[in-house]
């Protein structure tokens, strides 16, 4: 709430929620993008003399630690991805964390298309292959690294369409569901932008997934109802964004 709203918190409520942010920025792994965020407010809050617990240097000190945290702590391929994004979510980016980001940048490796598009291609491949729910969750998942970062446009056609053949009939459930989620849900502002690099892809998937199920003939095996609710999953990512 204290990056959300925080005209919600009483004067008690704000101080606990300001120690306890502080805290996390000195000890957690937060996200690169969650580290540009609550250094923002927090450099907000210190100019509106909410506080004096820290000093500019301070917050800029404690932000570039936990950029190396996070640089130590994550693929340094997913950092990359999500650097890329933060100008789109944060245009009038300034102050100290515009300093955090261009630090978070000039320490990010850059990480090479074919090895980002060899890492996609290993991680679906775990997925179609997988009778664990557990892992398909781990990585496709609402709260997954690929979950805010381009996935699908790593991927060939045949290579998705190989793979879904491959999945059983309660992982082709699960992953419609994910696909759901993955764009009607997610609650990264850059999701969009995510689906323009992936609706040249997911639209053959779905044109060639259809033409399977219409013709066929009845009774239809369940693995083409499975397939159905993989269609109309990406057609909902349609209706939500391809205006």
């Amino acid at each position: 709430m204290l990056f959300s709203d925080y005209s919600l918190l009483d004067d008690d409520s704000f101080s606990t929620a300001l120690d306890e942010s502080l805290r996390q920025l000195r000890e957690d792994n937060v996200s690169v993008t969650g580290i540009i965020h609550m250094a923002s407010f927090l450099e907000y809050f210190l100019k509106e003399g909410l506080t004096n617990v820290y000093s500019e240097q301070d917050l800029l000190t404690c932000a570039k630690q936990a950029i190396d945290r996070i640089l130590e702590a994550q693929r340094t391929s997913i950092d990359q991805n999500e650097l890329s994004r933060i100008p789109f979510q944060y245009p009038n980016l300034d102050g100290i964390a515009k300093q955090v980001f261009e630090y978070a940048q000039l320490n990010t490796p850059l990480i090479d298309e074919v090895r980002l598009k060899q890492r996609a291609q290993d991680d679906w491949k775990e997925l179609y292959t997988s009778s664990d729910m557990k892992t398909l969750y781990q990585t496709f998942g609402l709260q997954s690294e690929w979950n805010r970062n381009v996935f699908f446009g790593y991927l060939e056609t045949k290579e998705i369409l190989s793979g879904i053949e491959k999945m059983s009939n309660a992982v082709k459930r699960a992953f419609a569901e994910m696909i759901l989620s993955r764009y009607t849900k997610s609650p990264y502002q850059h999701m969009g932008d995510i689906f323009g690099e992936e609706k040249d892809t997911l639209d053959s998937v779905r044109k060639s997934l259809r033409f399977e199920i219409e013709e066929a003939s009845v009774p239809k095996r369940l693995s083409l109802h499975m397939k159905k609710r993989i269609v109309e999953a990406i057609g909902k990512a349609f209706e939500k964004y391809a205006t």
